[in-house]
């Protein structure tokens, strides 16, 4: 790959499938200036290079990035390291992991933190690494006490640390901490002062213990944690996250901290819900998260160990996304199924009416597979999901193949399942469409208009009245 320092600067950080205006950089300094990579002068492939960077949902890494995120990273880590003895020979992941007990959880469950002060999730531990889902709730609990720091960080940490089944003498200290004694003390003196100025009293402690347990009690009952069924958004009307913002330390740290628990970090993208056409600064901190600890699938676990069927924003883990053959209306992009999520046009407008507005209201029905066909012989069926439908799209569009609906124009391959729901229809034509003599593919103006890709507007129900028809 040629790159050279002003590709890599410009890229850095960027989301095109994701972001509007990240969407028009890469295509406009690619497509049309190529400014980026200019020593790739090759037509199909600096067309291939294009659409492979259109379609990148995590933000673009660099060495930069990196290394800004790291220092980011430094605060929690220094709060983690305080809960472990001494030791410069070991990473600090396997620090934490010599002192794990697996205590927290059995030998088929986990437990997950879904707010500060819970509730707690048990899901199956069926194919999952109990220790690494355990060590990135510890990061994540981090993450909410370094930006604020108060006398109940460390004790929050190591609370979580304990019931995770992480074991030594430093976490079994602290838990036995109550740094609200010290203060609320403290500030009984202080109230004191305030409304009996000058005037002499010696504060018992003892006499005040009944009404100090009576508060911290009180403190112990507040709803700390926000409503935990908030759906939320990676994308927002606006001008979202600045890229200067997208990675190392910036004045959105202290955005979205009560929602940095694994079943938020973790929910597949296509859930997540899209308010506008820029990124979020909770799908940021995502990124990076996942960026330095990786995903984790905990789709299909729950309490019983078995698949869980049913979707919905509050819950932890989804099942199927085939619609078979259930209506399903769409609070989502036009025709899209509840909680599919699929990603939206760069050039989406969350504020169009008319028709978009209906087509939001339109029940959906579709089968359970969708089967890719070439003429009379069916070549592919897979689920009615948009990662696997985009995918199998996306194979054959990189074999050179033409993607249409019956009795419709050519489209992109990322458009393919949008298309698919936005026409009720269950079968993608596959056509292989003969090269030029001299071997070179044609693109944008130079190819017929019927090869052309038509935009997926273009496959918007017809309307009449107001009715479908």
């Amino acid at each position: 790959m040629q790159t050279d320092p002003f590709t890599i600067e410009s890229l850095q950080s960027r989301a095109p499938a994701l972001s509007k205006s990240d969407f028009e950089f890469v295509q406009e300094n690619m497509a049309d200036s190529g400014e980026l990579f200019p020593g790739i002068t090759d037509p199909v492939t600096r067309a291939d290079i294009t659409q492979r960077l259109l379609t990148v949902e995590e933000l673009i890494p660099s060495l930069y990035t990196l290394i800004k995120d790291i220092r980011y990273l430094k605060q929690p880590a220094e709060l983690l390291t305080k809960l472990l003895p001494e030791s410069r020979k070991k990473t600090l992941r396997q620090r934490w992991y010599h002192y794990f007990t697996d205590s927290g959880s059995s030998d088929q469950t986990i437990e997950i933190q879904r707010g500060v002060l819970g509730p707690y999730t048990t899901i199956s531990s069926h194919h999952l690494d109990s220790f690494d889902i355990c060590y990135q709730q510890l990061w994540l609990c981090a993450y909410r006490v370094c930006k604020y720091s108060n006398a109940y960080g460390r004790l929050q940490l190591a609370e979580l640390a304990h019931r995770m089944g992480f074991s030594n003498t430093k976490i079994e200290f602290e838990v036995t901490q109550d740094p609200a004694q010290a203060v609320i003390e403290k500030t009984f003196r202080e109230v004191l002062h305030i409304l009996r100025p000058n005037e002499n009293f010696n504060f018992d402690a003892n006499k005040a213990r009944p009404v100090i347990t009576s508060f911290k009690e009180y403190l112990n009952g507040l709803d700390l944690s926000p409503t935990n069924t908030a759906y939320l958004a990676i994308t927002v009307a606006g001008t979202g996250v600045p890229l200067s913002a997208r990675c190392g330390h910036s004045s959105m740290d202290t955005r979205d901290l009560a929602h940095l628990f694994l079943d938020k970090i973790h929910t597949p993208l296509q859930e997540y819900k899209r308010d506008g056409d820029e990124i979020t600064s909770f799908y940021v901190k995502r990124s990076r998260h996942i960026a330095f600890f990786g995903s984790v699938d905990l789709t299909g676990y729950h309490e019983s160990g078995s698949p869980q069927h049913e979707r919905g924003p509050t819950q932890l883990y989804s099942g199927n996304t085939s619609l078979e053959q259930q209506p399903t209306s769409s609070p989502g992009p036009a025709g899209e199924p509840a909680g599919s999520g699929s990603a939206r046009s760069p050039d989406h407008n969350p504020n169009e009416s008319s028709q978009g507005n209906v087509l939001n209201q339109v029940v959906v029905y579709s089968g359970q597979m969708i089967r890719f066909m070439e003429k009379d012989t069916l070549l592919r069926e897979v689920p009615f999901r948009e990662q696997d439908v985009n995918n199998q799209a996306k194979e054959y569009a990189d074999q050179g193949r033409k993607l249409s609906v019956e009795q419709g124009a050519f489209f992109l391959w990322q458009h393919c399942f949008e298309i698919l729901t936005r026409t009720r229809q269950s079968t993608v034509f596959v056509a292989t469409v003969p090269q030029p003599v001299n071997g070179k593919r044609r693109w944008g103006e130079e190819l017929p208009d019927r090869l052309n890709p038509a935009t997926k507007d273009d496959f918007d129900f017809t309307m009449e009245d107001g009715e479908i028809l």
